[in-house]
């Protein structure tokens, strides 16, 4: 947004977006600038995509704040899941068992992520902090 916006980025921090400008002004199919995408829930890292391949990781369901959750999605996942999202959007055929090298690639995404991001009380050699000493703009005066 910044780069359509013409503006610049900080340079006092680690911005975590990327410019995909070119994938959303263009009609051809641009690769993204990621290899994966983590998906959070919270403070805990629940799943990792790459590409059309989505891997659940295994965790017990949350009950501390299961009842803000759907009932559908809180649920204890005991072993990793892999769904192929081209072809399984609903996430119905787990295919774990069939590509076992895929999923060690994922599993070891997800414990980049871990390493940079975080994971619930393993804080990440990246993680982001709120430091109370930084200039904030007066929001208020808006």
């Amino acid at each position: 947004m910044a780069k359509m916006a013409r503006g610049s980025l900080p340079e006092d921090r680690k911005i975590d977006g990327h410019d995909i400008s070119s994938l959303l002004h263009s009609s051809k199919k641009l690769k993204s600038p990621t290899t994966a995408f983590y998906y959070y829930q919270r403070a805990r890292l629940r799943a990792v995509r790459s590409g059309k391949w989505k891997l659940h990781l295994a965790h017990a369901r949350d009950t501390i704040w299961g009842n803000h959750i759907a009932k559908a999605d809180n649920i204890d996942i005991l072993q990793p899941q892999l769904f192929d999202l081209e072809n399984d959007i609903g996430e119905k055929m787990d295919l774990v068992q069939k590509y076992p090298k895929l999923v060690a690639k994922l599993l070891s995404l997800s414990g980049k992520a871990r390493s940079d991001l975080g994971d619930c009380n393993l804080p990440g050699s990246g993680q982001r902090s709120f430091d109370p000493d930084r200039k904030r703009p007066d929001l208020s005066k808006r």
